[in-house]
């Protein structure tokens, strides 16, 4: 399956953070600047979820933009 392919899995706030070695109130303030473009989250029950293939393109974003500036 290619990286770009929408699996459909949903993460929650806790595996977003460990992915990211972030607390919760960083990733907090990552989904509130929009300079970051950090993907929005999916609200299920008061509960954050993020769609696992926009977080793998996020990060492909900012490893491009990484290369762009070195």
């Amino acid at each position: 399956m290619s990286p770009h392919q929408n699996t459909g899995r949903k993460l929650p706030t806790r595996a977003v953070c460990a992915r990211y070695a972030i607390s919760d109130r960083t990733l907090a303030r990552w989904i509130r600047n929009p300079e970051l473009g950090f993907p929005r989250p999916t609200f299920i029950n008061n509960r954050m979820f993020f769609d696992e293939a926009e977080l793998a393109a996020w990060d492909e974003a900012m490893a491009a933009k990484s290369r762009r500036a070195a």
